[in-house]
């Protein structure tokens, strides 16, 4: 009779583990770009344009595109066949659109779609579940996000192929209710073969990665081709310094490798450089330095948005410099101070550890870890792995023996 109360007891305990204690919140999702997409009628809070009267980010040039019910699309006067007299081949349909002329076409500036949603609270928003693909081979597109006026993501370049979508995930800011948020796809220039399929939503809270890849999985083990696996991002700093991720920008897959743009000549221009991550994950390469020019070092970075509350640390992890320069490395949490900064890693045949407790982390929480050019980016490739691992938190069920 002993032994059944306390069984018995055990059990009681086992279940109040798992279940009492607070719960990670949900995300609200504020809008999604193919669940809220409607003809006739424009949806609450959205606006499908183009910028017929100026630059993008002037928004008093903005046009609203008008409705056509025999193409089943947004575009500039509402009418049928294409090229239109307003706009030529700009629209907006279900799942993608279409840029207007480019300055190629003899356009004073290029002529962007524009799908906006005005925020409906203050706070953070992240863009997540977004994919944006040119339709053509052919074709090249630039993407960006803007806030108001202000450019917070900036794709460039994306080149056409039917094989892989481009993310543009990511936190993009605090901002206030009434704020609007655009995105935008323009020509390059010329808007040949400029067909694009596009879907995003705007969010509270990030897109989570799933337990898998917080429970003892390492970041190369996850590493994927085409497309980060979800909650993984691979980005680079294109509008900043190092450890504010308002500056990062996603790496994108040109076929080989994740680097600025999707076209494939390597390297690209500006500070990019040879920023890239490719073989699994297991090596990359950071961009320019300070000394090379730039107005800040270019950093390689990886990260990670934890799926749920609890202590966290990163384990198992290890960098190795593979080639004739020097290196830096640095780990940080949002937009908090490093917990890691190891600077000036020349070669070595033997890998520097950087281990980490990583503290108690909220669901949603991003870790970073970037590797940066030592403020010259000659010689600077990096071999490296890493496991981010929780001990512990919300729905962890400890057994009592």
């Amino acid at each position: 009779m002993r032994a059944t109360v306390m069984n018995a007891i055990r059990y009681i305990v086992v279940i109040s583990a798992f279940v009492v204690g607070p719960r990670p919140a949900l995300a609200a999702t504020f809008a999604d770009y193919r669940d809220d997409f409607a003809g006739t009628t424009v949806p609450p809070r959205w606006a499908y344009q183009w910028n017929a009267g100026g630059t993008l980010g002037d928004t008093n040039g903005y046009s609203n595109l008008v409705w056509s019910e025999s193409m089943a699309m947004w575009n500039g006067d509402g009418g049928d066949p294409f090229p239109r007299p307003t706009g030529e081949y700009v629209n907006f349909r279900s799942e993608g659109g279409h840029p207007g002329p480019g300055t190629g076409q003899g356009a004073a500036a290029d002529r962007f779609a524009i799908a906006g949603y005005t925020l409906p609270v203050s706070g953070p928003v992240y863009v997540t579940g977004s994919l944006f693909r040119v339709e053509s081979s052919s074709g090249f597109d630039d993407l960006k996000v803007m806030v108001n006026s202000t450019t917070v993501r900036s794709l460039e370049q994306i080149k056409g192929d039917t094989n892989w979508n481009t993310s543009f995930d990511g936190w993009i800011g605090d901002w206030n209710a009434g704020d609007t948020v655009y995105v935008a796809v323009g020509p390059r220039g010329d808007h040949s073969y400029d067909g694009f399929v596009l879907d995003f939503s705007l969010s509270d809270r990030p897109q989570r990665a799933p337990r898998a890849a917080v429970d003892g999985a390492s970041f190369t083990n996850q590493f994927l081709t085409v497309t980060p696996p979800r909650g993984w991002s691979y980005l680079w700093n294109s509008d900043g310094p190092i450890g504010n991720p308002r500056n990062y920008s996603p790496l994108q897959w040109n076929g080989a490798i994740y680097e600025r743009d999707t076209d494939p000549d390597f390297p690209d221009i500006g500070p990019a450089d040879y920023v890239y991550m490719s073989g699994n994950g297991t090596h990359g390469h950071p961009g320019r330095g300070v000394n090379d020019g730039a107005a800040y070092n270019v950093y390689c970075i990886v990260g990670l948005c934890v799926p749920t509350e609890g202590k966290y640390v990163l384990t198992n992890a290890w960098i190795q410099n593979i080639s004739v320069g020097t290196i830096d490395l640095l780990v940080h949490v949002n937009t908090n101070a490093p917990l890691i900064t190891m600077g000036n890693l020349s070669s070595n045949p033997v890998p520097h550890a950087f281990n980490v407790d990583l503290g108690y982390l909220n669901a949603g929480d991003h870790v970073y870890a970037a590797v940066g050019p030592n403020n010259h980016e000659y010689g600077n490739s990096f071999a490296w792995d890493f496991t981010i691992l929780r001990r512990g938190g919300y729905g962890t069920l400890i057994l009592i023996k």
